[in-house]
């Protein structure tokens, strides 16, 4: 196709995990506008000649567009994410209440109200605590 399909590549250093190596090296990462393109673009760096005449190894090809987000990032699952400002879409949940049956343990949510202040890890977003103007408009 004639449009653009790569959107940047950077040179990153590290160790290749195919058999033993003891120093790092370099390779190219390459960022693409549309993760569907990736299988395309794998092989055309694995076919002689397609690319400055070269044959190239792809890693990390194999991995899910999402789980690579998660690597670049540093996430993982049920970790917390930290963000410097973020929008809610409705609904947004309005119990005051959760009670986990299989502790036999009963929160009260009520407590947590606009006073709790801005701590990222204490803060509970019910309908009651999450402030007007972090609400996408589009959805008010």
């Amino acid at each position: 196709s004639k449009g653009q399909h790569v959107f940047n590549i950077s040179v990153v250093r590290g160790k290749p995990f195919y058999g033993y190596n003891l120093h790092e090296k370099v390779f190219l990462k390459i960022f693409v506008y549309n993760p569907r393109m990736m299988a395309r673009i794998v092989n055309l760096l694995r076919s002689k000649g397609a690319i400055m005449g070269t044959e190239f190894q792809p890693y990390e090809a194999h991995l899910p567009f999402l789980l690579q987000i998660f690597i670049d990032y540093n996430l993982y699952g049920m970790g917390f994410l930290h963000l410097s400002e973020c929008k809610f879409r409705m609904p947004i949940p309005r119990a005051h209440r959760v009670i986990e049956w299989h502790r036999n343990v009963e929160y009260d949510l009520s407590q947590h109200s606009k006073n709790v202040g801005r701590s990222t890890l204490h803060r509970l977003w019910l309908e009651h605590t999450v402030p007007s103007e972090m609400i996408n408009a589009h959805q008010r």
